[in-house]
């Protein structure tokens, strides 16, 4: 006849307790951290892409969508390298040349709220022009007409007599 060894019930029952103890607390520490545009990183290189193809690159490799209006020109185009940056530094370095903010609205929806930007007025630029020297001849006279003697012209610009 065989024997049967029984645990005892106490020990199975802890060991039991102790199993669904960790696999209740310890698994969620297992769970995906939510993805944010600061903790996900992309890496691409976009050689003279528009904007809006350069968003579409980041929506293939990650999971967000972005949103924008026509206020920024999507039509632009642009040359840029990005190593395992994040997507929040990638979008905010696209739009430096605009005033406004990237938000993240939920676990997958990227908001890009810009204002239009204002463009500086570019100076006209200015000719040079080559001096030309002009003998300068004449009287220094006063305040009443009368001619002051050992008086020397000077031109402030070049310093000359």
């Amino acid at each position: 006849m065989r024997k049967f060894y029984l645990i005892p019930f106490s020990r199975c029952a802890k060991l039991l307790l102790a199993a669904i103890f960790f696999i209740q607390f310890s698994l969620p520490g297992f769970a995906a951290e939510a993805q944010t545009m600061n903790n996900t990183n992309v890496s691409f290189r976009a050689k003279n892409l528009t904007l809006k193809e350069v968003f579409k690159l980041i929506e293939q490799k990650t999971n967000f969508l972005i949103g924008y209006d026509n206020v920024i020109d999507a039509q632009k185009r642009v040359s840029l390298t990005v190593k395992d940056q994040s997507v929040y530094s990638v979008l905010r370095s696209l739009l430096k040349n605009y005033k406004g903010s990237v938000t993240q609205v939920d676990n997958n929806h990227v908001l890009i709220n810009v204002e239009k930007q204002i463009q500086s007025p570019v100076a006209a630029p200015v000719k040079s022009t080559k001096a030309v020297d002009v003998p300068v001849t004449g009287a220094v006279t006063d305040m009443s007409g009368v001619p002051l003697p050992g008086v020397t012209v000077i031109d402030v610009a070049s310093g000359r007599k």
